[in-house]
């Protein structure tokens, strides 16, 4: 009975861990896509749709990130500020991707600026220093793991290419030949599609966004850092959102898990349940032989 037991416990906790390890893959939970829109294009506004486009070759599993600065300013003298962001995005070769000024009572100038992703600090902190800044604030996306899946993809596709290519010059047949052309038709297709991406990416890494949005004011806004106690209500708030946001995850992590938790706890039932009625009628024997 014991070596049942034991086998039995062993067939659950294999079970367990095949489930887990099942249940821990996400095919798109890193993943990110971006589709360009207006402001993602280059300077000339458009995006290469050459399909004998290569990706840049790189030596090492080196990092992506795409770096977009958001900033929040005011001035005093509108026309002169326009006119020192523009003075600015030259010193740091960079362009004006997106421009738009309203007027409706007080001037507004929004603005999608990119700049060369190693003069990003130095831009930023040179705009910062010429006026009053309300906000500001730096976000970093990581598009390491889909950059490299699509060369992955490119390389893969430009085999694809090849090989059929090859065949097509030894068809014999016209309904070959149509099979063929259509094959290629689509994999160069894709290729077009894949190297636009990641033409994308190269840009988006070496040419960081800057969104400026610059406010004319007779009166610069006071900005007021926060007191100590209103830091320490900040840090209970935000210690109480993260402690229910990390019990949410483990309560619907138990619930993902628990599919997998039914099978073999009716496994250990029906063990447990023969274990005891085996016990129960050696009891009951022994009693009736004394």
């Amino acid at each position: 009975m014991k070596k049942f037991i034991s086998i039995a416990l062993i067939l659950v906790f294999a079970f367990t861990l095949c489930a887990c390890g099942e249940g821990a893959y996400s095919p798109g939970g890193i993943s990110r896509d971006y589709a360009p829109s207006y402001e993602e294009k280059n300077s000339s506004g458009n995006i290469s749709s050459d399909p004998d486009y290569a990706p840049k070759d790189e030596d090492d599993y080196s990092q992506k990130l795409i770096k977009t600065h958001y900033l929040t300013l005011e001035t005093l003298d509108f026309d002169k500020g326009v006119g020192t962001i523009a003075d600015l995005v030259i010193k740091y070769n960079g362009y004006f991707s997106s421009s738009n000024v309203s007027n409706s009572g007080s001037r507004t100038a929004n603005y999608v600026i990119r700049v060369p992703s190693t003069s990003l600090e130095q831009f930023v902190s040179e705009v910062s220093g010429s006026f009053n800044v309300l906000s500001s604030r730096l976000s970093t996306d990581d598009v390491t793991d889909t950059y490299y899946d699509l060369k992955a993809q490119f390389d893969s596709l430009k085999q694809q290419e090849a090989r059929l290519e090859e065949l097509m010059a030894h068809a014999e047949t016209l309904a070959d030949l149509i099979t063929i052309d259509d094959k290629l038709t689509s994999v160069r297709s894709s290729i077009n599609y894949v190297s636009s991406r990641i033409q994308y990416y190269d840009k988006a890494v070496d040419m960081s966004f800057v969104h400026i949005t610059l406010y004319e004011t007779k009166e610069y806004a006071q900005v007021e850092e926060p007191t100590f106690f209103e830091r320490i209500g900040t840090a209970i708030g935000d210690g109480w959102s993260a402690f229910i946001t990390v019990v949410g995850d483990i309560f619907i992590g138990l619930l993902y898990a628990f599919p997998f938790l039914i099978i073999p706890g009716a496994i250990i039932g029906v063990v447990l349940f023969v274990y005891y009625r085996n016990q129960k009628k050696k009891k009951n024997n022994t009693t009736e032989i004394k």
